[in-house]
């Protein structure tokens, strides 16, 4: 009796040591674990019919989603052109007026009356500006070109006449007459004569010529800015 008493009182001493080391801490987390997951909300699962498609914007793409024929297609860039001159018709080139780039020039100025008054400019590049400012047939700022062979032959009509031996001015006390200035440069050398007065008729008949050049020439207006 003895024995089973004692046997008895140890199996339940080693049933509460073991409920306590082992069986104990479970239960703690179980209670734990329980707690945290009856605070925590509830995902419901989504139902695949309520997953929707964006449609795609369309506004910002004109004329091109329609001439497609494909929603939502996005139209593919154009490509852009590298150096291509989109100017079919370029301004005419702007000639300096410098000293050194002057070959001859002619100015008729005004009068009293209704004397032509306008301005011949050519370039050493043949490149010739019309100023047309009162009693002529062009007003304005006009642009022709002459050749190497009509310069040279206005450099040979001035040497013809001794141009740069005349004097520098022809005039007189008179007013109501208007004058023709003209210049020729060859090299390093620039004859500038004013003929208004007591005129020689060869000077004359050099202005004249210098004028005949330009008949049959085709101006062209220049663009006023």
């Amino acid at each position: 009796m003895l024995y089973r008493s004692v046997s008895t009182k140890s199996f339940s001493i080693s049933i509460e040591k073991y409920t306590m080391n082992y069986l104990f801490p479970y239960l703690l987390f179980f209670i734990w674990f329980s707690c945290r997951t009856a605070n925590k909300p509830r995902q419901e699962p989504v139902s695949p019919d309520k997953f929707t498609m964006a449609e795609p914007d369309t506004s910002k793409q004109g004329t091109t989603a329609t001439q497609s024929g494909t929603t939502g297609e996005k139209p593919r860039p154009h490509p852009v052109p590298v150096n291509v001159n989109v100017n079919v018709n370029p301004p005419p080139p702007v000639i300096q007026a410098t000293a050194d780039s002057v070959f001859a020039t002619l100015e008729r100025t005004p009068c009293y009356g209704r004397c032509p008054n306008y301005k011949i400019t050519i370039y050493k590049s043949g490149y010739t500006l019309y100023e047309g400012k009162r009693f002529t047939d062009r007003i304005g700022l006009f642009t022709c070109f002459l050749t190497r062979q009509e310069m040279g032959n206005i450099l040979e009509r001035a040497k013809s006449i001794n141009y740069f031996n005349l004097q520098d001015v022809y005039d007189s006390q008179v007013t109501d007459l208007p004058s023709v200035i003209t210049s020729i440069r060859e090299g390093n050398r620039v004859k500038t004569v004013k003929a208004r007065f007591n005129v020689p008729p060869a000077l004359r008949n050099f202005e004249q010529y210098f004028d005949s050049i330009f008949e049959n020439k085709t101006w062209t207006p220049m663009a006023q800015h």
